[in-house]
């Protein structure tokens, strides 16, 4: 079942929009701003979209979860507060105007490509042995993501992708508390945490990933170091992993 939320807003003293004038208003005042019952509709659609066409070519989807958050690609940079809920009076009516809620994930993603933008996609990979080959496996699922998600939306605008690989199953790092456990700062843990995964894979620069830079985004967890990570390029797994990937990934 999926679940939507109603945000009514005071239009008299606010200047708001109001977005279905045939719903009587409230106490003469509040009336119906948005609504996210399209997105609640598309998003599982296009997640399971993503799922088949391209994360099941890597890893069992039992092992994985996924979050992706889409928006309307626009280049301001303020918040738009008409619609509540809402960065833009646009990203709410890709979702729920015009009955995009009908479209299939395919048929979205063709009717906006070039206006559309990945904000953040953040992927969880269990039960991976710590091994050249899971990191190998990850880094070259990354770098494929990246262009894959691109070519989707072709807008060329991927704000932030984040990729943890564990070796823990999905209840235990949900026991642990997550990707990160709180302990208490000490020499041993000098950040105060303990990483539940240990290959990382982060990406806030909107840049495409190449053979290149692909290194400078890629790191091992280390809880008791004074940054918490080293990157994969100045571990001992760099020049194993980075030969073999060079032969697998086009530039």
């Amino acid at each position: 079942m999926n679940e939507c939320t109603v945000f009514v807003a005071n239009q008299l003293d606010n200047n708001l929009i109001n977005a279905n004038p045939t719903v009587p208003s409230i106490d003469g005042k509040y009336n119906v701003n948005s609504d996210n019952c399209g997105e609640s509709i598309l998003m599982p659609k296009i997640e399971k979209y993503i799922d088949s066409n391209f994360i099941a070519n890597y890893y069992n989807l039992n092992t994985v979860n996924f979050r992706i958050k889409i928006s309307y690609n626009s280049s301001e940079d303020h918040r738009d507060y008409e619609r509540l809920s809402y960065t833009s009076e646009r990203s709410y009516e890709i979702f729920n105007q015009d009955n995009n809620w009908n479209l299939s994930a395919k048929e979205w993603f063709d009717k906006y490509k070039g206006q559309i933008k990945i904000e953040n996609v953040v992927i969880d990979i269990y039960d991976q042995p710590e091994n050249p080959k899971s990191m190998i496996r990850a880094i070259e699922f990354s770098y494929n993501l990246d262009s894959y998600l691109r070519y989707l939306t072709n807008s060329n605008n991927i704000e932030g992708m984040y990729i943890h690989v564990t070796s823990l199953s999905s209840q235990e790092m949900k026991d642990k508390g997550g990707s990160k456990t709180k302990v208490e700062i000490s020499k041993e843990h000098p950040r105060g945490v303990i990483y539940n995964y240990y290959l990382g894979i982060a990406n806030a620069k909107n840049e495409p990933l190449t053979i290149s830079n692909i290194f400078e985004h890629a790191y091992l967890t280390d809880s008791n170091s004074d940054t918490g990570y080293i990157l994969v390029k100045d571990s001992k797994y760099y020049q194993p992993i980075q030969k073999i990937l060079a032969k697998t990934i086009n530039n």
